[in-house]
């Protein structure tokens, strides 16, 4: 599948929702997908997308809490712990890296928010 029937896909994936909750939700189900799932009609090419926009911002210095709490399933206070960060900073980080992942992945759409 061609990148760009996988950012279809991405765009019309629970397209009720907002930007940012979409976003949300499409990392939550990249465990899946990478273990081979067909999640929502999405299949695993998308995880080419994700893995492209998540390169886009690699250079955050919070970058690690995507790929713990998304790749990982990790906790929020398993990932506090392995950082040495407080909970607090970990679900403010949290919040605004996948807010830059949604401007990656539906631009103006997630502007408006």
């Amino acid at each position: 599948m061609e990148a760009k029937e996988a950012r279809e896909i991405i765009q019309n994936i629970k397209p009720e929702r907002t930007p940012y909750n979409r976003t949300d939700y499409i990392l939550s189900i990249y465990r899946d997908l990478k273990n081979g799932a067909v999640v929502a009609e999405a299949p695993r090419s998308v995880i080419d997308v994700i893995d492209s926009a998540v390169g886009m911002i690699a250079d955050d210095r919070y970058i690690d809490i995507i790929r713990y709490a998304y790749f990982e399933g990790k906790t929020i206070s398993e990932i506090a712990s392995i950082t040495n960060m407080e909970e607090r900073t970990i679900y403010r980080q949290k919040k605004r890296l996948v807010k830059r992942l949604a401007i990656i992945l539906y631009g103006d759409e997630a502007l408006k928010e």
